[in-house]
């Protein structure tokens, strides 16, 4: 329900919108929030297949130092590979290009 107003303020009336009954705004919030959580969802479990190889194998094509990395180190960059798998996977696909 909104309130109309009169030029001095004072409330003159007041209207419900009927463009959208109150039955239908409800799932349209929940079908909206559904697709959000589970986009986010199929994001990070894509960036976990790409995640765990990579920090297996990947981060040393990109560089050599992380070849040597111990296995605090890959932990460490675990959240960030899952995070930013979709330029670490063009990143890593630039280098395997690049030694062949």
């Amino acid at each position: 329900m909104s309130l109309l107003f009169n030029t001095r303020g004072s409330v003159v009336g007041c209207y419900t919108d009927t463009s959208i009954p109150k039955h239908a705004q409800q799932p349209m919030i929940e079908m909206i929030s559904t697709l959000l959580v589970t986009l986010v969802g199929i994001y990070v479990l894509i960036g976990i297949l790409v995640a765990l190889p990579f920090i297996l194998r990947g981060a040393g094509w990109l560089d050599p130092a992380a070849a040597q990395g111990s296995a605090g180190f890959r932990i460490l960059i675990l959240p960030g590979a899952i995070a930013l798998w979709p330029l670490l996977l063009w990143k890593w696909a630039a280098a395997v290009r690049r030694r062949q």
